[in-house]
């Protein structure tokens, strides 16, 4: 049996498919003022980017966090939660997978003129802070 044990089944994809989210976890802290996110992609031969937002009950926006250029399918971070906006209730924190494709300068040829972000996936989930 030739095996490879590094990826799990649901991560593997066809080589001319999209990356895409398999799975997302929130997990906040007792002290309610961190949450732990932890996500798992499909695999990619491409450099994939994600961006995470953190929102409250009312949409307001608690943090947030920027990744580039990965290129392994098993991710964790950790967002911090401001201590006057940290309150029992519910959250959603959603995750969105890019890919960033650069563009030439119309003005100046051979440099970069702008860099393009191309949406892949995207799911959303909640939890509650008690």
């Amino acid at each position: 049996m030739n095996e490879d044990l590094f990826f799990q089944l649901d991560e593997l994809s066809p080589e001319d498919s999209q990356a895409k989210i398999v799975e997302l976890i929130a997990e906040p802290y007792p002290d309610m003022r961190r949450v732990r996110v932890a996500f798992r992609l499909s695999t990619s031969r491409k450099s994939l980017g994600s961006a995470i937002t953190l929102n409250n009950q009312t949409g307001e926006v608690l943090a947030s966090a920027n990744i580039v250029n990965m290129y392994i399918s098993q991710n964790e971070i950790t967002l911090h939660i401001p201590a006057p906006l940290s309150k029992a209730g519910k959250y959603n924190l959603t995750l969105s997978l890019f890919t960033l494709q650069e563009v030439e300068s119309e003005l100046e040829p051979g440099k970069v003129g702008a860099i393009l972000s191309n949406p892949l996936d995207s799911k959303t989930i909640s939890f509650t802070l008690q």
